[in-house]
């Protein structure tokens, strides 16, 4: 009797079972920590995400995690970042050396292979920027997935198949103009929806904030209207009122999400004083924001692979330039990349350059400065206090900012 009412629990879904758990195991050789941190990326767009702080003995790890669906993860030893995606029922291995990850990175085990696939997406991303043969990238990149179909669940399959196509949908509209057919069923891929929001942002970059929620709001479809419009309005609109919100929002959740990040954002307002910061340069030194008393800073908080980041750089190239000679204003990137990633990518950045020294998005300063997107700016006036909560990112609106707190 007690067999047969088990397997009707397990048929109807109420055990909760190692169904729905995923293991993570793990070896870091040469790591003096005795803890490393794993994120559960649930809902990149509301900022769902789900810390472990997993003790380290040996070098050696293990953690099991409820995952009823299939989610990406993020792991960091403060040093390096190992990303992949997991669904229930897993049980990987991850090993890798803290003094050279990217060279000796393995992940095993059961459900391996669709953290193996995920993890050349950076590299598929410069392939396909750089190549012109995309047509046969995307191809052969399509029917590995097709091959790898059987290892993973449908969720899985869902979240790498739209991340990837919206790699695709975005290189070809930042290298050609041409808009492609948006796919609804995809409203749940972040890295998705991250996409299309950053082609209409560009697309639209000419018509007023407000307005372009309308445009925005006709031009998708209805499944992937309300998180691409939380987007829209959590970076292109300055501080939106509730009205505005519930009008635009249909969505509780995505609702409920704006509303509370513009009650923290009324708060960190005009006036108030700068939280103070000691971050490493890019010659190993610390600087703190007392070090720029008496200048105005233009503070940024941004990552190598940030595409609004870059296009915000890209357009603020001249207005850097005409100010290159003023003593009394500072350009501060920060960066939260790991400082290999960093140091390479800082050189095309005209700015002065520091980094969360390897704490990525978990330093402290994120969390004074109330940074949840990127990039995130900031004017800060010579007295310290913060001119301008929410500055422009386009040059024609900035530099009068800029001139009035020079002036004051």
């Amino acid at each position: 009797m007690k067999i047969i009412l088990t397997f009707l629990l397990a048929l109807y879904g109420i055990l909760p079972a190692a169904a729905q758990y995923a293991m993570v195991h793990g070896e870091i050789k040469n790591l003096t920590k005795d803890t490393i941190t794993l994120v559960l990326l649930h809902d990149q767009v509301t900022g769902n995400m789900q810390p472990f702080r997993i003790a380290v003995v040996n070098g050696q790890f293990k953690t099991n995690l409820y995952i009823p669906k299939a989610v990406y993860f993020a792991l960091s030893d403060d040093k390096n970042y190992t990303h992949g995606l997991l669904q229930p029922g897993d049980d990987i291995t991850i090993r890798y050396d803290f003094e050279d990850k990217n060279g000796t990175l393995q992940i095993t085990g059961k459900g391996s292979e669709k953290s193996i696939f995920y993890q050349r997406f950076a590299t598929l991303k410069k392939e396909i920027r750089n190549n012109a043969g995309v047509d046969s990238i995307a191809k052969a990149t399509y029917q590995q997935l097709g091959s790898l179909r059987n290892t993973m669940n449908n969720d899985s399959y869902h979240l790498l198949y739209a991340h990837f196509t919206g790699m695709l949908q975005s290189n070809k509209y930042f290298t050609t103009g041409v808009l492609s057919p948006y796919k609804d069923n995809f409203y749940t891929s972040f890295n998705y929806v991250n996409d299309v929001y950053n082609i209409l942002s560009q697309h639209y970059a000419g018509i007023d904030p407000i307005a372009r929620l309308d445009t925005i709001s006709r031009v998708l479809p209805p499944k992937l209207r309300q998180p691409v419009l939380t987007l829209a309005l959590r970076y292109d609109v300055k501080q939106p009122s509730d009205s505005l919100v519930n009008a635009v929002l249909e969505d509780d959740t995505y609702r409920q999400y704006i509303l509370k990040k513009v009650a923290a954002e009324r708060k960190f307002k005009k006036g108030m004083t700068a939280p103070d910061f000691s971050l490493e340069n890019d010659k190993g030194e610390k600087v703190t924001l007392q070090d720029f008393k008496g200048k105005v800073v233009f503070i940024d908080f941004w990552f190598a692979s940030c595409v609004p980041c870059q296009q915000m750089f890209e357009r603020l190239k001249p207005l850097k330039a005409q100010y290159a000679g003023n003593k009394d204003l500072v350009f501060l990137c920060v960066s939260i990349d790991e400082k290999g990633v960093w140091m390479k990518a800082k050189g095309e950045v005209q700015a002065e350059h520091l980094y969360t020294n390897n704490k990525g998005r978990y330093h402290p300063v994120l969390k004074d400065y109330n940074v949840d997107g990127y990039p995130t700016v900031y004017i800060i006036g010579k007295d310290g206090l913060i001119f301008d909560e929410a500055p422009s990112g386009y040059p024609e609106l900035l530099q009068p900012q800029l001139e009035a707190a020079l002036k004051k």
